[in-house]
């Protein structure tokens, strides 16, 4: 029931973030892009929960930018090919791929996306769900750039 209720909240909190920050900026969005996002923090922290923390903050960015690629390639494929819908269009910026689907600039942008899904994902699990150990994440194997404070020591 713990996990229902975890992976319910990390896809809510990334299909309502993307939607935001998509109508922010362009204006409007679509709802399977909204899925997508919502997945990809579930997924992100699936593989961040199986890594150690002690593998560099980039490294996992690396990894969140490429689930997130992966999913607007295929959700692109999907709405393309079978909804004849089109999302978007990256054919006019620079290394687009697969009929301006994905592209290497916004790729960049998953990049730090994913630090967004990582840090918020960590927080649940950590403040709402009581997984251990404190978050942490290291910029190389011998800097600790950042840690959440102690859930018993803010109240």
């Amino acid at each position: 029931m713990k996990n229902i209720l975890k992976n319910t909240i990390l896809f809510i909190e990334g299909f309502c973030l993307y939607i935001t920050i998509e109508v922010l900026f362009r204006g409007y969005s679509f709802p399977l892009m909204g899925m997508v996002s919502g997945f990809s923090f579930i997924i992100i922290d699936k593989i961040n929960s199986k890594i150690s923390w002690d593998i560099p903050i980039q490294s996992q960015m690396l990894i969140g930018m490429c689930v997130i690629t992966l999913g607007e390639l295929l959700s692109g494929l999907f709405s393309l090919n079978i909804l004849h819908i089109r999302m978007w269009d990256y054919s006019n910026q620079w290394g687009n791929m697969f009929n301006g689907l994905i592209c290497p600039l916004f790729s960049f942008i998953w990049y730090w996306l994913s630090l967004v899904s990582i840090l918020l994902s960590d927080a649940i699990n950590y403040y709402v769900f009581d997984e251990q150990p404190i978050p942490y994440y290291r910029i190389n194997r011998n800097n600790v750039l950042f840690k959440f404070p102690d859930r018993n020591k803010l109240f």
